[in-house]
């Protein structure tokens, strides 16, 4: 295809590759048409092919993600495998880009065999696929020393792996935006469940029926004791938790964790905790 533009042409040329590229040449325009004496034209990648294999025991999985990543120009898929002992041979020979990897072939979760070959293979970046949210969140900054550059849910749209592939190929760390947020919600739990430990057991039993939305003379009798002392014992808690009333503190215990159990639940951990 030849574009013209004030008395110079520019061929684009789609290229037989999965890259997309222009040729570019100018002539000056005169009577007798194009001048044949042109330089020829300069060929110009736009978009560098991210070589992908895909590690996943499922070949119908593979097969899914396969079909997905080749509709995309910038995106090649180079090669698959099934087992975590075909990686060195397949990165060997093809030394892709991006390897998407299913969390499914580590073992008990270990990414040792992982860390392995990001010291032997230079550069290694790999997209961590995996379905459970408790076993990365808190690993999330350590995983990149090991070449995890990126960690996906299984239930990601199709756009978070895309993303992730392309950050990665740059050595840009992406991980799923819930991974980070369930990191957070982690982070402020813990950081609530710490502050329980300046509370005694008796007071967490305050706090616990209180949470559940009882007043202090229900709690007295629910404890066997005097309404004086429960309103003692929650002015306690008010003051080493810094809250300004009960409401605050009932919201305090649920964001904690303390407040959901039921009343036999809790007293079986409060009992482990004395």
């Amino acid at each position: 295809m030849i574009i013209r533009f004030k008395g110079s042409r520019r061929r684009l040329v789609a290229g037989a590759t999965p890259r997309l590229q222009i040729w570019c040449g100018s002539a000056r325009a005169g009577p007798g048409g194009f001048d044949s004496h042109a330089p020829p034209p300069r060929r110009i990648n736009l978009l560098q092919t991210i070589k992908v294999v895909i590690a996943n025991r499922h070949r119908l999985y593979r097969e899914c993600i396969k079909r997905m990543l080749e509709l995309e120009m910038d995106i090649s898929v180079v090669g698959e495998i099934c087992r975590t002992e075909e990686m060195r041979d397949v990165i060997s020979s093809l030394r892709p880009d991006v390897i998407v990897y299913d969390d499914e072939l580590l073992d008990k979760d270990s990414i040792g065999p992982i860390r392995e070959l990001s010291k032997e293979f230079t550069p290694f970046r790999c997209v961590l696929l995996t379905s459970k949210e408790n076993n990365y969140h808190d690993r999330l900054q350590n995983l990149r020393k090991s070449g995890i550059y990126g960690c996906i849910l299984k239930s990601s749209k199709a756009e978070d792996l895309l993303s992730a592939i392309r950050n990665v190929a740059k050595a840009d760390p992406y991980n799923d935006p819930r991974l980070e947020t369930y990191k957070k919600t982690v982070s402020l739990i813990e950081e609530d469940t710490a502050q329980l430990y300046h509370l005694t057991p008796r007071e967490k039993e305050v706090l616990y029926w209180l949470s559940q939305g009882f007043s202090n003379q229900n709690i007295a009798k629910i404890m066997f004791l005097s309404e004086k002392t429960v309103k003692n014992h929650v002015s306690r808690i008010l003051k080493k938790l810094d809250f300004p009333d009960r409401t605050q503190a009932a919201v305090f215990a649920w964001k904690a964790g303390l407040a959901q159990y039921s009343p036999d639940q809790f007293y079986e951990i409060l009992g482990k905790t004395q």
